[in-house]
Order: C-alpha cells, then sequence, then structure tokens
C-alpha cells in the first residue's frame, strides 16, 4: 500500500512470508514486479511464475547474482539459520509443503530463455556485473538489468555496485 501511494513499484520477494497473492489483494492499485530465484525444478519454478502472473505482476525480476548462499559470520553468530517457528517462504509453498530456496549456480542463458518462452511478462536480471552480460541479457530478450552485487553479502570480494554501474551503462 505505501509503494502504491508513493505511485513506485514493489518488487515482491520470493522469499517473502506473505504470498504474492495475499499482497497483491491488499494493494490492488499497486504495480507489483516478482522477484524470482530460478529453481532447478523448472516445473515448479513455472508454477511461481503463474501465481506471479494471476496475482498482477507485471514483470518478472530474476536473481543472478546468488549462485549460492554467502556465509553470513553475523547470522551464524546470532544463531539465525532459518525464519522463525510459523513463518515461511509463502510463495514456495507447493501444496501441503513449503520448499526450500535453491540457489542455484547452474543458472545460465538457457534458463533466461526458457522464461522468455513462459511468459509474457517482461523480463528484468537482477545481478548483472558486467558489461559483456549486459549486451548478452539485451541478445536474449532481457528488458531492463539491475546492476547489483547481491547488497555483497552472498559472495565476498565483489567489487561495489557503485564501481560496476559506469562499466555497465
Amino acid at each position: 500500500r505505501a509503494a502504491a501511494a508513493a505511485g513506485t513499484i514493489m518488487i515482491v520477494s520470493m522469499a517473502a512470508t506473505v504470498a504474492v497473492e495475499e499482497i497483491a489483494a491488499a494493494a490492488p492499485e499497486a504495480t507489483l514486479w516478482f522477484q524470482l530465484y530460478v529453481q532447478p525444478d523448472m516445473a515448479f519454478t513455472e508454477r511461481i511464475v503463474r501465481r506471479a502472473e494471476a496475482a498482477g505482476c507485471a514483470a518478472l525480476v530474476v536473481t543472478v547474482d546468488s549462485p549460492g548462499r554467502g556465509r553470513r559470520e553475523r547470522d551464524l553468530r546470532n544463531g539465525f539459520d532459518d525464519l522463525p517457528a510459523g513463518m515461511c517462504c509463502e510463495n514456495l509453498r507447493d501444496g501441503d509443503r513449503v520448499r526450500p530456496i535453491v540457489m542455484s549456480p547452474d543458472i545460465s542463458w538457457r534458463h533466461i530463455d526458457l522464461l522468455g518462452r513462459m511468459t509474457e511478462l517482461p523480463i528484468v536480471l537482477k545481478g548483472v556485473m558486467h558489461p559483456a552480460d549486459a549486451f548478452r541479457a539485451l541478445d536474449h530478450g532481457v528488458r531492463a538489468l539491475f546492476v547489483s552485487n547481491h547488497g555483497g553479502r552472498q559472495l565476498d570480494t565483489v567489487p561495489a555496485t557503485a564501481d560496476l554501474l559506469p562499466g555497465v551503462v
């Protein structure tokens, strides 16, 4: 509702503890985009995409800057390795169970092409860090790019986004 009131876009995380359908119902005037980690099970990935479409999301933001989970020292020190009891990633609900998010190093341009054939939604890549990847993304039909290193939280020693941005632009 706040994003709608501000006239901006809300990107609904695949990891949200509130389902995309519920978010859309709470703010029907909001412009929602859906953030997606391509899952190894492409049939499940497609079910997630269909939910985002049915909820009225206007774009699919595919995260490509997290080939694996980072070792987060602060989380380890504080014993935070999962959501609190009673909470889950609702967008990963698959029937009676909730699947874990899989961050896969196997994501490739083939997956971007599959998504392009799977949906009419514009595809936005989040996590582009190199100019060559930006050009290649355009060749694969990607409509927009986010230069991102996932806040530096997934891979140590990755350059800062601000340093990468001029080369990608």
